[in-house]
């Protein structure tokens, strides 16, 4: 599996990663400086960096990257999941492509980007070095240039496919804001604990521990997402503090919250316990 770790220009990461140990062994630099030098000349901040961008073949058969691409729109990298493309000699690489973009935020949030017939999905046309890459990939018959081609094609895909594509409920949204913030599931400091969670477009509000004097206030359901505003804001610890913790009233809480968040409801159309009468 190690050596089918490659970047989408069709280097080998444990190639980049041996070159760099050995210019350490000759004494001319460390290793660390040593990555980090092959890291930049990669377009990479750090070898971290490099290293999540590196395509391989899963156990399922999918080609993935553990950091390949960034949401539009959106400061965070996410893994990406897309099932190898079965080449052929009869492939047309002349007609016209299509492709479908879907997010998953349940656990670990990815993208999984999957091709399909021209009127399934987004319709495009491979340029020539797109061409030129599966061309290889079919007369070597080599799963490593095969996972280079589709790499490569997906980190273009990636460029200018549009957020709009992806159907996302604010549950979606809030996780990806809450991966862009470092916040966990164990972050979780405050939900009602009358409502045992969301589900048929009921929504729920929670707050998370973002640190350094911050929290995170959502609103999380499983309707699509439909609204201009943001599902969620921020407050201060001092904001949390001063809202009466009222257990015989909880609406009251969360109606505290979202105005100290400036939140506003209802989204998607839903009604729910969060937008009833006071």
């Amino acid at each position: 599996m190690k050596k089918l770790n490659m970047l989408a220009t069709g280097e080998n990461l444990s190639d980049i990663k041996a070159a760099a140990k050995k210019l350490a062994a000759q004494g001319v630099t460390t290793k660390a400086a040593a990555l980090a030098e092959a890291a930049a000349k990669h377009g990479a901040a750090t070898w971290a960096e490099l290293k999540s961008r590196g395509w391989s073949l899963d156990e399922d058969g999918d080609i993935s990257a553990a950091a390949a691409c960034e949401m539009p729109e959106s400061n965070v990298k996410i893994q990406v999941y897309s099932p190898l493309i079965e080449l052929d000699e009869y492939i047309d690489l002349d007609e016209t492509w299509s492709v479908n973009v879907s997010l998953s935020t349940r656990y670990t949030p990815y993208l999984y980007v999957s091709f399909v017939s021209a009127d399934e999905g987004s319709n495009f046309d491979l340029s020539a070095d797109q061409k030129e890459a599966f061309e290889k990939a079919i007369e070597t018959g080599s799963k490593a240039d095969a996972i280079v081609a589709q790499a490569a094609l997906i980190e273009d895909v990636m460029g200018w496919f549009d957020k709009d594509w992806v159907e996302m409920t604010t549950a979606d949204i809030c996780n990806l804001q809450r991966l862009e913030m470092g916040i966990k599931d164990e972050d979780l400091f405050w939900r009602r604990p009358d409502i045992g969670g969301y589900g048929n477009g009921e929504q729920c509000l929670k707050v998370y521990d973002a640190g350094d004097g911050t929290m995170l206030v959502c609103i999380e359901d499983s309707n699509l997402f439909e609204e201009e505003e943001d599902p969620y804001g921020c407050i201060t610890y001092k904001q949390y503090d001063d809202v009466e913790h009222t257990p015989d009233n909880y609406a009251r809480m969360e109606k505290a919250f979202l105005i100290a968040a400036d939140i506003q409801v209802p989204f998607a159309g839903s009604r729910s316990h969060m937008d009833q009468p006071w």
